[in-house]
């Protein structure tokens, strides 16, 4: 068939779904690629606030798809764009960069900062 047929299966796809209000992005591709550091998402892609974890996890459900995503975006904006009161620069960008140049895989992040960030996802 032709390359733009109904079969044709893009090397990248971007699909939206809404869910309580929220409109979520989600991409077939890789879903633990990290995102550039320029990207500035939305909070609403992100925030977890609006999301019934708890009531998710005692009913004995799984996290779907779109709700893992999130939790990864969430978790990626912390290590992008939190900042400790006192500062202007974000906290771990710097710490990410020195763990990627040394091909090392591990990073100090403090849950108090998490929790700060984001209870819900400090839940996780």
């Amino acid at each position: 068939g032709d390359a733009s047929g109904p079969d044709a299966t893009p090397a990248r796809r971007v699909r939206r779904r809404t869910q309580e209000g929220d409109t979520e992005r989600l991409s077939a591709a890789s879903p633990g690629v990290a995102l550039d550091e320029d990207e500035d998402i939305p909070e609403a892609y992100y925030d977890l606030g609006t999301e019934k974890l708890d009531e998710t996890l005692s009913k004995g459900l799984g996290i779907d798809k779109r709700l893992e995503g999130k939790i990864k975006r969430c978790f990626q904006q912390f290590l992008l764009k939190y900042k400790v009161e006192e500062t202007a620069e974000p906290k771990y960008p710097d710490a990410l960069k020195k763990m990627a140049e040394e091909d090392q895989r591990h990073l100090d992040v403090s849950y108090v900062h998490l929790q700060t960030w984001s209870p819900q996802l400090a839940f996780w």
